[in-house]
């Protein structure tokens, strides 16, 4: 048996009761299994650092995606002003990172940029936006949910990824999120907050644009620097070939193979 820490659960904010039953249900069961494996190298090295005595094989097992998923890439026209913008989850809410974006956007004040948000919009972003949008609220759009295995082909409509996570609770300060990869499969730039394994990742491959977390005017600085299309396009095009040769499912998945062999 195996079991995969996609998130530190231990670390993900719950009650004092649900934790006490993820501690009991990991040292119950962790002792017994062939391996463990987890979706990023802090997630591993935190979990290492709770169960010290298993004896078994880990590995970190990033979320990257199958190949089929990777479509045609297109490079930015130098004359296409617009610059365009892509978040999604499951759910579009506050407390995700997105009231920093706003108000970034706010302050680079520019009608060419364009957000486009995917996931289920929630009544308190809503109303979120019509308190502090203003005029920028016509360059917001929503398209929904969007299914996991169309989402690289959505993606790649835009340019910028926005990898916008919080470092509270702490498992979002050590985890991956699917956005990277989902990005980069797409061709998409990325900005990055700087989360613990986020700044990781990108000082590994060098895939984005990283700021500081609650700075305002980092992130639009960050954000302006994306309208050089040449700088962009130079970007976008290493981020969808190292999605094609290194980061995709074809490959890491190879890692799962050689434990169960």
């Amino acid at each position: 048996a195996g079991f995969d820490f996609e998130d530190y659960h231990r670390g993900e904010g719950h009650t004092s009761s649900t934790l006490k039953r993820i501690i009991f249900l990991e040292k119950k069961y962790i002792g017994s299994l062939y391996y463990y494996s987890t979706a990023s190298n802090l997630i591993t090295q935190q979990t290492k650092k709770d169960h010290p005595e298993y004896k078994g094989k880990v590995i970190t097992l990033l979320n990257c995606f199958p190949l089929s998923q990777q479509t045609f890439f297109k490079e930015k026209n130098i004359e296409d002003k617009v610059l365009n913008l892509f978040w999604f989850s499951q759910t579009i809410g506050i407390n995700r990172g997105l009231e920093i974006l706003i108000q970034s956007l706010i302050k680079v004040n520019n009608s060419f940029i364009h957000l486009t948000l995917a996931g289920r919009c929630d009544d308190n972003f809503i109303n979120y936006l019509k308190d502090n949008a203003g005029e920028l609220v016509s360059n917001i759009h929503f398209a929904g949910i969007i299914q996991p295995e169309n989402l690289p082909a959505f993606a790649a409509r835009f340019d910028v990824g926005m990898a916008i996570e919080l470092s509270d609770p702490y498992n979002r300060d050590i985890c991956l999120t699917n956005k990277i990869f989902t990005y980069m499969m797409a061709g998409n730039a990325i900005i990055f907050s700087n989360t613990a394994m986020q700044k990781k990742f990108n000082d590994e491959y060098n895939v984005g644009e990283l700021y500081t977390q609650g700075s305002v005017n980092e992130l639009s600085e960050k954000i302006k620097k994306y309208f050089d299309v040449e700088l962009l396009n130079k970007q976008r095009i290493h981020n969808y070939k190292l999605a094609q040769v290194e980061l995709n499912w074809e490959k890491e998945s190879k890692k799962l193979f050689e434990v169960l062999s």
